[in-house]
């Protein structure tokens, strides 16, 4: 028999050449019950709760979304990104700019909240 007749992969199992013990449990602490949950309003804009970003408006929206794709085009000029990660990328800035516009109501206070 010859290495081209030999088979390869698993053959067999062997026995256990060599075990550890398992240690022990030292303690176990009680787990106190989670309180009832009224209700949930839903979630604020962080950045702008916190004074963080300036509101957004959809006037802004094309002239912000232009610069995101020169800014990207600069940034990526040297990468070594596939075309596919850089388009991901860029589209999930362009997302997240949408994402947080500000209706043209609520931005003049006529918001019904």
């Amino acid at each position: 028999m010859n290495d081209k007749d030999k088979k390869k992969g698993v053959t067999g199992i062997e026995k256990a050449r060599k075990s550890s013990s398992i240690k022990q449990v030292e303690s176990v602490e009680e787990v106190s019950k989670i309180g009832k949950v009224e209700s949930v309003r839903g979630a604020g804009r962080a950045g702008a709760a916190a004074g963080l970003t300036p509101n957004i408006r959809y006037v802004d929206r094309d002239k912000l979304i232009g610069m995101v794709t020169e800014e990207a085009e600069k940034l990526f000029a040297n990468s070594k990104l596939s075309a596919d990660k850089k388009k991901i990328i860029t589209e999930a800035v362009k997302m997240a700019i949408d994402s947080s516009l500000v209706p043209e109501e609520e931005e003049k206070g006529d918001s019904k909240e």
